[in-house]
């Protein structure tokens, strides 16, 4: 408690509004009566309910029941004004970090405003399935809280690639060195399509097809993801995942595309899987001629399982034993069913386990005299810097040119932030302090 009172006397004195001060007021003395001063696991912030134990971020009851009431009763109508509609997709924008996994399911409520002649809305039997779905999310969401390491963007744990062709689609991964594995794991899958889908695919030789290559690409995507994402103990792995097509790699990053095709199916599917077991997914381009392991293994169909893995080890001798991943008969009919044009019905998960905040342990009972901290300026440490995987991703050359250009941002070292000029208040007692 003497340590806490300092602590708290010293924050006091930086942040006090004396009388002789022309500033303007730091401290909301409104704020702090209706107790947003208090220390509390647990607090409202911006219109979110943030715990700092659980590390979870959930909608507040009021806004949670509002958005309850709006699905109910805009599911009941046919139509719609195009201002209600645009106002009911910005209601739902606003609530996708704490409905984990909603993000992707806005492609066909977008592509209702695709008409821009018409100024009421048609509210189709698909567009109301989808709004059953963000029904379900809302009704669940304190079951299944989204959690805070899915919503801020952490260090990739998981370093992947994709590709796709006409017969097929395959990739790998690379996970970050743990107690079991120190230099990590590293996995190789694919997946032959079958006759309908190749049949739909359109090409110059068969100009009737309905499929894209780009669809394809995005299914690849997915699938690679989610195994990745699924053969990890890591909770809540963060995964960038490079690719060769822009379309695909757009259509993930924005969590939508404007159509009520193959990739609008395909994404809403990702979202259910994603809420499984979570994961972040950070997709990145690289050019096709720099992603040659994920272009072999989606066209080596006609090399068996044993073949692929010795020609792998003789391309990268440096890097330790591959394992074949083969994606589960239950994931590939499910997407292949979502690109040929079927939305599957969205199934209530079990809350997955949260990484909880540990406490840690108590220090001295009272404060010691120390002399002033000086200003970060004065600092000559030179910090480290930081890699997202524990071996060199330089001398990786499995990796592709533009998962690697990706990983440079994590490897900068940590430089702390300066308040810089013009400052947002005038100086306080703590900085003249300082200057002295």
């Amino acid at each position: 408690m003497p340590l806490m009172n300092n602590l708290l006397h010293a924050l006091s004195n930086v942040f006090i509004d004396r009388p002789s001060d022309t500033r303007r007021q730091v401290i909301s003395a409104k704020k702090i009566q209706q107790g947003d001063a208090t220390i509390s696991t647990k607090k409202r912030l911006l219109g979110w309910d943030i715990d700092t134990v659980n590390m979870t971020i959930t909608l507040p009851e009021h806004r949670l029941f509002a958005l309850q009431q709006t699905l109910a009763d805009m599911i009941q109508k046919t139509r719609t004004s195009r201002k209600k509609w645009q106002k009911l997709l910005g209601t739902l924008r606003s609530t996708t970090p704490a409905l984990y996994g909603a993000a992707h399911s806005f492609s066909i409520l977008q592509h209702a405003l695709t008409d821009t002649t018409n100024q009421r809305i048609c509210l189709t039997p698909l567009i109301r399935e989808i709004l059953r779905h963000w029904l379900l999310l809302a009704r669940h969401a304190y079951d299944t809280p989204a959690a805070l390491s899915t919503v801020v963007s952490t260090h990739p744990t998981i370093l992947a690639a994709t590709d796709a062709s006409k017969s097929g689609m395959g990739g790998f991964w690379v996970t970050a060195p743990s107690t079991e594995h120190p230099n990590g794991e590293y996995f190789l899958w694919r997946h032959a399509f079958d006759n309908t889908i190749q049949q739909a695919l359109l090409t110059a030789d068969n100009p009737a097809g309905t499929l894209l290559i780009n669809d394809l690409e995005l299914m690849a995507i997915i699938t690679g993801a989610v195994l990745a994402g699924h053969h990890t103990t890591q909770l809540h792995p963060s995964i960038l995942l490079a690719s060769d097509n822009v379309a695909a790699v757009s259509w993930v990053g924005k969590g939508s595309t404007t159509s009520i095709s193959a990739p609008a199916l395909l994404l809403h599917h990702l979202g259910q899987l994603r809420r499984a077991k979570p994961f972040a997914l950070h997709p990145v381009y690289t050019p096709g001629l720099s992603n040659t392991l994920a272009d072999c293994c989606s066209r080596s169909f006609d090399m068996p399982d044993a073949d692929l893995l010795h020609h792998v080890r003789c391309l990268h001798l440096e890097q330790p034993s591959w394992t074949l991943v083969t994606p589960p008969k239950d994931l590939i009919s499910k997407l292949s069913c979502s690109l040929l044009g079927k939305l599957h019905k969205l199934v209530s998960t079990p809350p997955a386990a949260l990484p909880t905040t540990q406490p840690g342990r108590c220090g001295r009972t009272s404060a010691l005299a120390s002399s002033l901290t000086p200003n970060w300026w004065a600092l000559t440490t030179l910090f480290p810097c930081y890699n997202s995987l524990a071996n060199d991703i330089d001398k990786a050359s499995l990796l592709p040119v533009g998962l690697k250009s990706a990983l440079v941002p994590w490897r900068e070292p940590f430089v702390p932030l300066a308040r810089r000029s013009p400052h947002w208040a005038a100086s306080t007692p703590a900085s003249q302090l300082m200057a002295n």
